[in-house]
């Protein structure tokens, strides 16, 4: 599997697991960070 398919794969992941209820502010605050961080280097692919 290509580098760029797995980094949208997490992506995609990390989008509906933010959104999961009971979730701290802490923990949405840390995985946004990393959505981020995702988010740019699929674009950078």
């Amino acid at each position: 599997m290509k580098s760029y398919v797995k980094k949208q794969i997490i992506k995609h992941a990390l989008q509906h697991y933010i959104q999961r209820p009971g979730a701290s502010d802490k923990d949405i605050a840390r995985e946004k960070r990393l959505l981020e961080e995702i988010t740019e280097e699929t674009e950078c692919l």
